[in-house]
């Protein structure tokens, strides 16, 4: 059996195909998310549920180009809020 971490980090490997540009970010996401919530003192099913959320944060959201241009953006203007 896959757990539900398995097959979302599979699917981040696999969007990251799709663009260099995007490459590990959902997982990058999800190692900040999880280190958050070690020192929150999660229990190992809350850091599996925080991690698989923030691999999913913005699935199906905004268009492949949309993620690029927001990539760019934060990278760029890393404080500056979006408007």
């Amino acid at each position: 059996m896959v757990s539900l971490l398995e097959l979302t980090l599979q699917l981040s490997r696999a969007s990251d195909m799709v663009s260099p540009e995007l490459n590990h970010h959902q997982r990058l996401v999800a190692y900040i998310a999880f280190n958050l919530g070690e020192e929150l003192c999660f229990d190992e099913k809350k850091l599996n549920e925080v991690s698989v959320a923030a691999i999913l944060h913005d699935v199906g959201g905004l268009s492949m180009q949309e993620r690029i241009k927001v990539l760019k953006f934060e990278a760029i203007n890393p404080h500056q809020l979006r408007q």
